[in-house]
């Protein structure tokens, strides 16, 4: 998970975009909440993500640019948004297992 990696390697994390672009780019799911997508670097880790990762966008407004057919997107809050996130990917990982 991307918040692991980022508490393993706080020293990049976050502090450059080509190290965050480095780490979402290992990432199996990627949560991207709360953004219009508009400000550097937000607007590009969606694309940093491997081809086939997952990536689910929660945000009241879908920004245009986004493309919904490798990207779902959850047009709410993020107080709503996260929690129904979050309650489906437990649900798929128990299912799985």
């Amino acid at each position: 998970m991307l918040w692991e990696t980022c508490a393993r390697s706080a020293a990049s994390c976050g502090r450059t975009s080509s190290g965050s672009a480095r780490i979402v780019s290992q990432a199996d799911i990627f949560l991207c909440v709360g953004t219009s997508l508009q400000v550097y670097p937000a607007n590009s880790l969606i694309f940093a993500t491997r081809r086939h990762a997952r990536r689910i966008l929660v945000n009241p407004e879908i920004p245009e640019l986004v493309p919904q057919d490798v990207c779902e997107c959850i047009a709410k809050a993020a107080t709503v948004g996260v929690p129904e996130v979050v309650e489906r990917l437990l649900g798929e990982a128990d299912a799985s297992s």
